[in-house]
């Protein structure tokens, strides 16, 4: 069994699993329970939308993270690996006599660009294999309501005991001010699992969970198109999702009819984002999904809670926002 513990987060590859979801388990002092629930926020887009009602969730290739630090290629090592533990992971990709020149070089500069000509390889082939779908245990952070949704869009909260088999985790974030490398003479099989779950702890308020889903085919690579590449698209059961959460501006001010509203029920008209909101609230509707708006929490100015409603659909462009308790 490979394994390697950093920060009270232990990495370990079990090779004598039942299940290929039990292949790989990242652990942590801090988190001794996992969660069977958690949620992700979407702003609100055709794509976002798209993956709602068609029940699928897209899992991301690192270049497409906000952050260029994650997934950080340089967190793993190769000054300790062997000729032929470097033969393998080249895999044939450039000819073997020139690896064996570099790596045999006493130049640092022949050296430096064989690393790095490692590092390359093993960022593309882990991510042409791997997707990866970030959620977090917090529905209510503010910082995140108005970074990735601009409060606009929604939050979805997945029971996790309904996702695709065909993943591993959920893994929580090992947010640190150290980023200490990895040495993959030792961690061959495991060292994606540290590379991918070491963020900077100026992350760390968005308690960020990460599963990894495997696909049949290679993964398409934003940029690239390989032949038979697999979209990144996972569908799951439609029972998968325990709730949907607006934002606080999902409805615009200007589509609150104020002369009918009052503090338990709301009158809508759509004006701004149409046909999305449309397709949104029909679809929550017809499969009767719990739904919550975002408010300011009554003893605070600045903390937010969800409060649950129902919908009532009026026309096509026109709603009531009952709240309930």
């Amino acid at each position: 069994m490979e394994s390697h513990s950093f920060n009270g987060w232990h990495y370990k590859v079990n090779p004598d699993f039942k299940n290929q979801s039990d292949l790989y388990d990242i652990k942590a002092d801090k988190h001794p329970i996992l969660p069977t629930e958690l949620f992700h926020y979407y702003k609100i887009d055709k794509n976002s939308v798209d993956s709602l009602l068609n029940n699928y969730i897209y899992a991301n290739h690192p270049r497409e993270f906000n952050d260029p630090f994650d997934c950080n290629r340089d967190l793993v090592s190769f000054e300790s690996t062997s000729l032929d533990d470097v033969i393998k992971l080249n895999n044939g990709v450039f000819p073997v006599d020139k690896i064996k020149t570099l790596y045999n070089s006493d130049d640092p500069k022949d050296k430096f660009d064989l690393y790095n000509d490692l590092l390359f390889l093993l960022y593309n082939v882990t991510y042409m294999k791997l997707g990866i779908f970030c959620m977090t245990n917090n529905d209510s952070n503010m910082g995140m309501w108005s970074y990735y949704t601009n409060h606009r869009g929604f939050v979805l909260k997945f029971n996790l005991s309904k996702l695709p088999e065909n993943h591993w985790g959920p893994f929580p974030i090992n947010y640190t001010n150290e980023f200490k490398r990895i040495d993959y003479s030792k961690f061959k099989n495991s060292s994606f699992l540290y590379q991918s779950n070491i963020k900077a702890k100026c992350w760390e308020p968005e308690n960020e969970w990460r599963l990894f889903f495997w696909g049949p085919n290679v993964m398409k690579i934003p940029g690239q198109n390989p032949p038979k590449a697999h979209d990144r698209i996972f569908f799951y059961d439609p029972k998968t999702i325990d709730e949907v959460i607006l934002g606080y501006n999902f409805f615009e001010s200007n589509e609150y009819d104020l002369d009918k509203s009052n503090f338990e029920i709301h009158h809508i008209r759509l004006r701004k984002n149409v046909k999305l909101k449309r397709k949104m609230l029909k679809f929550i509707i017809m499969n009767k999904h719990k739904v919550s708006i975002i408010n300011i929490k009554k003893e605070s100015s600045s903390d937010l809670s969800s409060r649950p409603v129902e919908l009532i659909r009026i026309s096509s462009n026109k709603y009531i926002i009952k709240y309930i308790g």
